[in-house]
């Protein structure tokens, strides 16, 4: 990735200055586009274990259709309450990984990422 600036007197006050708004620019050129991620659910409970994979370009025209998690998840009771909103304004900040992970008193455990 590359990150380009040119000195503006207006703006710049030193060479640190323009390097940080080129390392800026860098990382906006490096980061990868929401359309080509996945969002990632696992639910493990006992010996079922449920993995759900959506592209967040699908995750997108959900919300804005007017989707719930409890209608992706078929009414799954692990991820009902999970606000795909949310995850998705997590994501256009630059947060990906591993972006949740509980377990409950049964054992069973809910794992959220982005990739």
């Amino acid at each position: 990735a590359r990150g380009f600036a040119l000195f503006e007197s207006d703006k710049d006050f030193c060479f640190n200055d323009v390097f940080k708004r080129a390392d800026n620019a860098m990382y906006e050129n490096k980061r990868k586009n929401i359309n080509d991620m996945m969002l990632r659910m696992v639910v493990k409970n006992g010996g079922n274990n449920v993995r759900i994979n959506i592209p967040l370009a699908l995750v997108k025209v959900g919300i804005d259709a007017g989707l719930n998690m409890a209608q992706v998840t078929g009414g799954n009771d692990s991820l009902k309450n999970i606000d795909l909103g949310k995850i998705l304004e997590l994501v256009e900040q630059g947060v990906i990984g591993n972006l949740m992970e509980v377990e409950a008193e049964d054992g069973s455990t809910v794992q959220i990422f982005v990739e």
